[in-house]
């Protein structure tokens, strides 16, 4: 197996015995893939291996790109649009990685999941015990075994993701506001009696209280986040004493950004 670069670097060529068994393609590489795209009316499937990064980095408008790409290869044969199945692996590293956001799976996602249906896809979220023994055996993992890597590799548990006040109250309580992360709107509500404020993603958008976490969300009739500091600090004081409940991750993940101004 061998492989060699094509026009300059934009792709590479793998090839097993001397013989193009397949490509190499940076995402980056996105336009100009689409000038070269005849190039791969052959592909029949694509593969992103690693799809979730460790350390929350990933290229610019990486979703859009990993599309771009597929679109370009998914052409040809006398077809517009001719099918390409795609795989994506990985371990889990965090529900919120972009991929995960992108086609919904996040909020759906627990951890007896295994198989997940989606419109287009199918997840499968494994564990295998033979492998967490082996995991386990390790004198080096035994060296280590505080650490929270440890724990991720061997026993399939989302490396980032912190799942501390994830549950839904019982009880009256009173709308407060909405807010808006990442083109998303999500409610705030009041629940008095326990003294907890809840956030979910069924936001009642006739509410007059609208708040944009990010300028990118800033629209009509919602006011700026960096103009509520009093609220803001109301809402740190109730966060700082443990009073906060989230639905999902992703609505935790919109009240921190929020809390971070």
């Amino acid at each position: 197996m061998t492989s060699r670069k094509v026009s300059k670097g934009m792709y590479a060529e793998l090839l097993l015995n001397d013989v193009v068994c397949g490509y190499a393609i940076a995402l980056n590489k996105a336009d100009q893939i689409k000038k070269c795209s005849h190039t791969f009316n052959k592909v029949k499937r694509l593969m992103l291996d690693e799809f979730q990064s460790e350390t929350n980095s990933y290229v610019p408008n990486e979703i859009k790109k990993f599309i771009s790409i597929h679109t370009s290869i998914a052409r040809g044969q006398g077809e517009q649009v001719r099918y390409v199945p795609v795989f994506l692996i990985g371990n889990p590293i965090t529900l919120l990685n972009p991929y995960f956001s992108e086609l919904g799976i996040c909020e759906r996602l627990n951890t007896e999941t295994k198989f997940l249906r989606g419109n287009g896809f199918v997840m499968e979220q494994g564990y295998l015990e033979s492998a967490n023994e082996s995991q386990q055996k390790s004198a080096f993992n035994k060296a280590f075994s505080k650490n929270d890597y440890i724990a991720y590799s061997s026993q399939g548990v989302y490396l980032n993701d912190n799942l501390t006040f994830i549950d839904k109250p019982t009880g009256k309580s009173r709308y407060i506001a909405t807010i808006k992360y990442k083109g998303c709107d999500f409610a705030l509500r009041e629940y008095t009696s326990l003294g907890i404020i809840y956030c979910d993603d069924s936001a009642d958008n006739t509410f007059y209280y609208k708040i944009s976490v990010t300028t990118d969300d800033h629209q009509i009739n919602y006011v700026m986040l960096k103009n509520q500091s009093s609220f803001i600090s109301t809402l740190k004081f109730f966060f700082d004493k443990g009073c906060f409940r989230f639905k999902n991750l992703k609505c935790k993940e919109a009240i921190m950004k929020m809390l971070s101004y």
